[in-house]
């Protein structure tokens, strides 16, 4: 522990007690409300508010005051103290309900019930004295409240509801005896386990003595059972606590911080220094320990086993101590206070006082140390955002978001915290691990500011994950359409099909996400050249007039996927039964080519007709009726797509005249149709040039295809007959052959020595092999690269810029050359 991180996450202060209680306290509780309550030798306690204040006092026990404690969930303090009867002081138990103005005792009771005997005749109590109460707990609810005593025994009340029972009583456990033969050693810590949760009632107690540790299970039940947890290695006084944080008994040993489960031990922190005090404050441990001894080693002052020797008074748990008894008092010179964070393994403060501490109170807002010396120091957090500003001066972002969720941060702090340790990572360079970072922030950091950023260092693989993130989000706030689009391009750019497929499939399965993206998810994909995929969005998206179109344009899956019945039109011909889509059908089907053409123009061209415009497209490409297809698109006023067509058939003076009669309205027309002219230019020579390979290819592989049948016949050849080889000489050094030779099935023969390490082929005919090898590999090599290039142009929207590119690469050379 002493390696662990420090951190500055307390400022220190001095805080004046203008009663003085503190200084002569023979008990101290911190209260829920901020406050103090204060227990005197005399028997007075005085309810003190958090600028320690009196605010009531009034008399609680007789003859002092020896304990005060207040369970977590109830607004009662608990006092036990001495009252005086005939003479003999007894212990009591009290419960107190505090005002504003005064004290009400709400229920008290002995601590141990009166024991008679016989005197001439008459009963009297005995006077024999009762054994010291050493340390005390509660639970959250009182309804069970234990007592660890001098003489090694516990003491147990159990009840239903602590204020309304009639009959309440400690009785012992008899279960620690059994399990701890021997002689008895003092109590010096009790505390509950929660092992179900701080929300239900205990289910064991732990009890620690200097020598052991104990865990009793059903504790004050028939079946209640003790099992010892650590032998020979308890805990001093005031050197065991419950953490906050885990919920696990934290002893504090001289060698060590070790924790306990109900049943098991659990982590142990090495911590050379003798402790004097252990206790949980908020989310820490406070460990205050001896810098300096004089006169004795460290072992021999803390008794080996943890043991310290007599204190001042007899505290116990939910009271703070005195740390300091007369022994420590002669011995040591200064207590060192420490604060740790052991679920994130950090040194929240540490502070050497520079003297003893006497009190060690844990309030709700700070802990307050006083020391024997007078001196009262207050330690209180700083806040959240100022120890944030030190984790990221640090570079400690990993720390300040485990401690954020520890601490149950909103979303948005934490967000910041990850746009911080993403600005820093990017910073460094480390722009992959940085993108998981502002994955974290989708949803709190506008998505603008990192795909800028991924887009200036042309990082695609990187934007793409964002952009996969940010779109599954789906919420409005969160993504755009436009981010959907640009996620598709970049897995189009990547190649990334099975991406693709996915996005679909997502929007398949998630329609009420994917709703807003898909218009501009469907032109993304048909621009990219997926227009399978686009179709099959669009089918899913529920956009009929999308589907025949790209079905009409961009795929020939006319029979599978046309969803007939929703494309049906409405309204039928005048004079006609049947709807106008079928009447154009039965124009087109029956007679010879030319008249039924002419019938179907006659048809479109008729006023009053009114025609399901993406039907009759679609009819137009099942019968390949190119002027028919211009005159809708012509009729329907769409001239980007009667431009398309024409430069799809080829036709360039109709390019040209549609470009002068929109070009005025639609200048990008004349882009396109530049592009499309200057492509014709060069794609007549590539194709001249093209047509000459195919002829060279031909006969290749009219060649190829005489030598396959040969060794077909070869191979028929040697699967049914025995083979006779004759070569008398070596085919390498043309020696006589003699023992080891190699024969091959091309009838070549050759000393071993000969061949070297290359016994696997004929050197003879290898060369032959490799160039058929190497052929086929151009071969599909030139497939891909062909591929590449029409898809390139398809999708280019600069298709002059597109074949220079491949120019560059010496694409149409290569192609030329083979």
């Amino acid at each position: 522990m002493a390696s662990w991180r420090r951190l500055s996450f307390f400022d220190e202060s001095s805080q004046t007690d203008p009663s003085g209680l503190l200084e002569r306290a023979s008990a101290v509780c911190a209260l829920a409300d901020g406050g103090i309550i204060v227990g005197e030798a005399d028997g007075t306690c005085h309810s003190l508010n958090g600028a320690l204040a009196v605010r009531v006092t009034f008399a609680a026990h007789s003859g002092g005051v020896t304990h005060l404690l207040q369970p977590r969930s109830s607004a009662l303090v608990v006092s036990l103290g001495l009252e005086h009867e005939a003479g003999v002081p007894r212990a009591y138990l009290r419960a107190w309900r505090i005002g504003a103005d005064e004290a009400t005792c709400v229920r008290h009771l002995r601590v141990f019930p009166v024991v008679a005997k016989a005197t001439t005749g008459a009963a009297a109590a005995s006077t024999s004295s009762e054994p010291a109460i050493t340390c005390c707990c509660a639970a959250a609810d009182l309804s069970q409240i234990a007592l660890g005593l001098a003489d090694g025994s516990v003491q147990l009340l159990r009840c239903d509801k602590f204020l309304s029972d009639k009959f309440l009583s400690f009785k012992p456990l008899a279960s620690i005896a059994a399990a701890l033969p021997g002689a008895p050693a003092a109590v010096t810590n009790v505390a509950f386990c929660y092992a179900q949760g701080a929300n239900h009632p205990p289910t064991d107690l732990w009890v620690v003595t200097s020598d052991a540790l104990l865990s009793v299970s059903a504790a004050g039940l028939r079946s209640e059972t003790s099992l010892v947890l650590a032998e020979g290695g308890g805990a001093a006084p005031e050197c065991a606590c419950v953490s906050d944080m885990r919920g696990q008994l934290v002893l504090g040993r001289p060698e060590a911080i070790y924790l306990y489960g109900a049943d098991e031990r659990g982590a142990t922190y090495g911590f050379d220094m003798p402790k004097r005090c252990v206790l949980a404050f908020g989310g820490y441990l406070v460990v205050i320990s001896s810098r300096e001894l004089f006169g004795r080693s460290a072992a021999a002052e803390s008794g080996g086993g943890g043991a310290l020797g007599p204190l001042d008074t007899a505290l116990g748990a939910g009271s703070a101590p005195d740390v300091g008894g007369p022994d420590v008092a002669a011995t040591a010179k200064q207590h060192v206070v420490q604060l740790y964070d052991l679920a994130n393994k950090y040194m929240g403060t540490s502070i050497e006082l520079g003297a003893r501490v006497k009190w060690a109170i844990p309030c709700s807002d700070r802990l307050l140390l006083l020391t024997h010396e007078g001196r009262l120091v207050s330690l209180v957090e700083r806040p959240w955002k100022t120890k944030l500003q030190l984790l990221y001066r640090k570079h400690l972002y990993s720390t300040a978001l485990a401690l954020a969720t520890a601490r149950g941060m909103r979303r948005a702090v934490l967000s910041e915290i990850h746009r911080e340790y993403a600005d820093h990572l990017y910073a460094k360079g480390d722009l992959s691990s940085a993108l998981d970072q502002y994955i974290e922030t989708i949803g709190t950091l506008p998505p603008s500011t990192v795909i800028a950023r991924y887009l200036t260092s042309q990082r695609v693989r990187d934007l793409t994950r964002y952009l996969q993130a940010l779109v599954a989000e789906g919420s409005a706030a969160v993504s755009a359409p436009e981010h959907s689009a640009l996620l598709l391009r970049c897995l189009a750019k990547l190649k990334d099909l099975p991406a693709l497929e996915h996005f679909v499939q997502w929007a398949k399965r998630e329609p009420a996400k994917a709703a807003r993206h898909a218009p501009a998810a469907i032109e993304t994909l048909r621009a990219c050249g997926y227009a399978s995929l686009a179709a099959e969005l669009a089918e899913a998206s529920g956009a009929p007039s999308v589907l025949l179109r790209l079905l009409v344009e961009e795929t020939q899956e006319f029979d599978k996927r046309l969803p007939g019945s929703s494309m049906a039109p409405a309204t039928a011909l005048p004079g006609s039964s049947m709807a106008p889509a079928t009447a154009l059908a039965s124009a087109l089907a029956p007679l010879g080519i030319e008249a039924r053409r002419q019938r179907a123009s006659a048809l479109i061209k008729r006023p009053g007709v009114l025609l399901d415009d993406d039907h009759a497209l679609l009819l137009t490409f099942q019968y390949g009726w190119l002027d028919g297809r211009a005159q809708l698109y012509e009729s329907l006023g769409r001239p980007h797509e009667l431009l398309r067509h024409y430069i799809l058939v080829a036709e360039d003076e109709k390019v040209l005249r549609t470009c002068r009669r929109h070009g005025e309205s639609e200048p990008q027309m004349w882009l396109a149709a530049l592009r499309h002219l200057l492509a014709s230019e060069l794609l007549e020579r590539h194709l001249r040039a093209a047509d000459a390979a195919l002829e060279e290819q031909s006969r290749e592989a009219s060649r190829f295809g005489d030598d396959v049948a040969k060794m077909r016949a070869e191979i028929a050849e040697i699967d049914g007959c025995v083979r006779v080889f004759q070569q008398p000489k070596c085919s390498a050094c043309l020696g006589p052959l003699d023992v080891p030779t190699i024969h091959f099935h091309c009838q070549h023969s050759y000393h071993l020595a000969c061949l070297g390490d290359h016994d696997h082929e004929c050197p003879l005919c290898a060369p032959q092999h490799r160039r058929v090898a190497e052929h086929q590999q151009q071969q599909r090599a030139l497939a891909r690269g062909q591929e590449d290039f029409y898809r390139a142009l398809d999708n280019s929207a600069d298709g002059v810029a597109t074949v220079a590119e491949f120019l560059g690469r010496g694409f149409l050379s290569t192609i030329n050359a083979k």
